[in-house]
């Protein structure tokens, strides 16, 4: 686990040495050790939304978190280990969906949530696609489909058309 100290001074610093890191471990064959990469990296991104939405901050930082875990979740596949992938892919459609309904957020931060709930909507539908889990990802379209109409009424709203 990372200490605060040493992310208080340029965490998405450290979340490109670890993210690198775990490319390069990746491109090894070095799996587990990616793993221990990615897992960091990910923390740093955990920190740095939550820093984002505690300080009322735009939340571009969203694209931070939805890389690490489509990383993370490749790396758990190479590892044969297909549930923990899902979950990693869940958590990061999870989030920017919350990101994006979180009402407490200016829109232009929740638009960001926006893009990062359509990028983990793909890598999602790609690993059920991939996976042959077509119940699966025929809900995830349906719910999808529901939450980005939502939003986007939201957004016409919100520009008073």
């Amino acid at each position: 686990m990372l200490t605060n100290s040493s992310t208080t001074q340029a965490p998405d610093l450290h979340w490109q040495f670890y993210t690198k890191q775990g490319n390069e471990q990746m491109q090894s064959g070095l799996y587990i050790q990616a793993n221990k990469s990615y897992l960091a990296a990910l923390e740093l991104a955990e920190i740095i939304i939550c820093n984002a939405k505690h300080n009322k901050a735009p939340v571009e930082m969203i694209h931070l978190y939805v890389v690490s875990c489509h990383n993370l979740a490749n790396c758990f596949l190479k590892l044969g280990n297909y549930a923990e992938a899902e979950q990693c892919l869940l958590d990061a459609y999870q989030t920017t969906d919350d990101i994006m309904e979180d009402e407490n957020l200016l829109m232009e931060a929740r638009s960001t949530g926006y893009q990062g709930f359509q990028i983990s909507f793909m890598q999602l539908s790609d690993f059920y696609g991939s996976t042959g889990q077509k119940q699966k990802l025929v809900n995830l379209i349906e719910s999808s489909k529901a939450k980005a109409l939502e939003f986007l009424a939201l957004v016409k709203k919100d520009m008073n058309f």
